[in-house]
């Protein structure tokens, strides 16, 4: 049976979606950082739902070095179109979101933009922004990976993205499971090394 994870993964929003409002630098960033990944997969560990379980699981997770270029402030815009939008996910089916708003950043040397979403259910508390760049399918996971954060990090429409941060979605580790995949229009010309890598399957 599919399951979709993604709505289990929302209720523990304190893991999944946080950006810090402090940017710490060097190695007190890096061991912020290291703090966050040991810390991630706490909540699920004994979770029957969770793919990551054991010690065995955890020691496949791989991460980039710890990155403070890759943590960048962005322009917060509250998008003009908040139509329903159906993300495709692993299993075929669609997820509803609403493009809530946009992000416009500069990364090297050139100024990008990306979406962010909440479901049409949801309040605009909690964001979503789920992201490709061109590392996919080589060092990352090739249908993208997630980051997000909380409304209150958002301030004088300015927010931190930590690709530190970012993880992949639980369909990486698990192909039962059901999840959405990054759009188009969130397909970044750049290459972020940084975040979470590719699962390393017990076959590697």
């Amino acid at each position: 049976m599919k399951i979709n994870v993604f709505t289990v993964l929302l209720a523990v929003t304190p893991y999944f979606f946080c950006l810090a409002d402090e940017v710490p630098g060097g190695s007190e960033y890096a061991s912020e950082i290291e703090s966050y990944r040991s810390s991630f997969f706490d909540p699920f560990l004994d979770k029957e739902y969770s793919p990551i379980r054991t010690d065995a699981d955890l020691s496949r997770i791989r991460y980039y070095k710890p990155d403070s270029h890759y943590r960048v402030e962005g322009t917060f815009e509250i998008a003009t179109d908040e139509n329903p939008v159906k993300m495709v996910t692993t299993t075929g089916g669609n997820a509803p979101f609403v493009r809530y708003a946009w992000i416009k950043f500069e990364q090297g040397g050139a100024n990008h933009k990306i979406a962010v979403y909440k479901r049409v259910y949801d309040g605009p508390d909690f964001f979503f922004i789920p992201f490709k760049d061109l590392t996919n399918g080589k060092s990352t996971y090739g249908g993208g990976r997630y980051l997000g954060f909380k409304m209150e990090a958002v301030n004088d429409n300015r927010v931190w993205l930590d690709f530190n941060k970012a993880y992949n979605p639980w369909c990486h580790y698990d192909e039962n499971l059901a999840c959405p995949l990054a759009p188009d229009e969130n397909s970044l010309t750049i290459a972020i090394h940084a975040g979470e890598k590719k699962y390393a399957k017990a076959a590697d």
